[in-house]
């Protein structure tokens, strides 16, 4: 969290010292730390962290930091441009290494190629793998095989959702029509496993795209 807030970490706890002794005199302060520190204590005993999940603190680590700040505005406007020059920095440096991102790429353009040659009963799979963003793009939930870590906190499984034996899946590609994200090493065991033809629609970062008939190539390539 503190490389995520530089260039204003220093300030943030500058504001965090300086307060510190105002906190149980003063309510508001009080109710401040608290925004923080309750959040940050209970997901760091948590089984799943995920960045997103502190997202709800930065409200208050910015009153704090505003606080140390004050009115001095030439630091201000410094802090804002190099803010601006070193998260412009990190966006281009993650679009050139997308392809090491591993499952934190973005779905959206093997996505569009589901979405342009799925029909009503279509599957879409994540086998051992987890997009997080697949969901959103296909506008429907995805089938999980054989991914234990991400349902591991849900008490009751939907069995229409999440297979956890390759056999079960392995039938499930004889019997519908499925789109299937997995790593390439995953896909080449699929293939030496089951007689049904698997047709690659995109690969990329390790990943493939792959489904159990033959698609339009014409489609897919509107798309590349």
């Amino acid at each position: 969290m503190c490389i995520r807030d530089r260039p204003w970490t220093y300030w943030f706890f500058k504001g965090f010292k300086q307060n510190l002794k105002n906190f149980l005199k003063d309510r508001r302060y009080l109710y401040l730390y608290l925004w923080i520190l309750v959040p940050l204590l209970f997901f760091s005993f948590s089984g799943s962290k995920l960045p997103g999940y502190i997202l709800p603190v930065y409200p208050a680590i910015s009153i704090i930091t505003a606080s140390a700040i004050g009115e001095r505005w030439k630091i201000i406007r410094t802090l804002c441009l190099f803010s601006f020059i070193f998260y412009s920095t990190l966006m281009i440096l993650a679009w050139q290494l997308e392809d090491s991102l591993g499952e934190n790429f973005s779905p959206r353009k093997p996505a569009s190629i589901i979405m342009m040659n799925k029909k009503p009963g279509d599957i879409i799979v994540n086998f051992r793998c987890f997009l997080q963003g697949l969901p959103f793009y296909v506008k429907e939930r995805v089938v999980l095989v054989q991914k234990e870590r991400e349902i591991q906190f849900e008490e009751k499984l939907d069995k229409n959702y999440y297979v956890k034996d390759l056999e079960t899946f392995l039938s499930l590609i004889k019997e519908k029509r499925i789109f299937c994200f997995s790593y390439k090493e995953d896909f080449l065991e699929l293939e030496q496993k089951t007689d049904v033809p698997l047709y690659i629609l995109w690969q990329k970062s390790g990943f493939v795209l792959f489904a159990n008939f033959e698609v339009e190539t014409r489609k897919i390539e509107k798309i590349g």
